[in-house]
């Protein structure tokens, strides 16, 4: 009776492990985990700039330095392929400091241009302004500099 379990338990164990899986009791860790799924933004960005203005739903004078002088630096996008109505958010930090954060909306449909806008103070430094979908996850990011 004994041999037979001894039979028994190995041949079990030796089918588990031939078709790939392993006992509960198994110390194997060279299983790969399983892999987060990555969600895609519901649009993607064609264009995404920084400018000194805005006229006729364009950016003027597309630039990545921008001097103490100007008051405002815009930023402009062109989403495509917007799977469906969401929110986009323009962050503006300076540094690695958030200064605003400005929420706007992306309907469904092949094309929508938008921009916001931030007041800079005359506030020098390496600026950059991400661009985040409804998660919260950065889409896109543009660098300037004010100087």
């Amino acid at each position: 009776m004994k041999r037979f379990f001894s039979i028994f338990i190995a041949s079990v164990l030796t089918a588990l492990f031939t078709s790939g899986l392993t006992p509960a009791f198994s110390a194997d860790k060279t299983a790969p985990a399983p892999k987060a799924e990555t969600k895609q933004a519901p649009f993607t960005v064609a264009r995404m700039v920084v400018a000194k203005g805005m006229r006729d739903k364009e950016p003027v004078d597309v630039t990545e330095v921008i001097p103490t002088s100007e008051d405002k630096a815009y930023c402009f996008i062109e989403a495509e392929n917007i799977t469906q109505d969401t929110d986009a958010a323009f962050a503006w930090l300076l540094g690695d400091r958030e200064m605003r954060v400005i929420t706007v909306r992306l309907r469904k449909g092949p094309r929508w241009r938008t921009y916001a806008n931030k007041t800079i103070n005359g506030q020098k430094g390496d600026w950059r302004v991400e661009l985040r979908d409804a998660n919260g996850a950065v889409v896109k990011a543009v660098k300037f500099r004010v100087e």
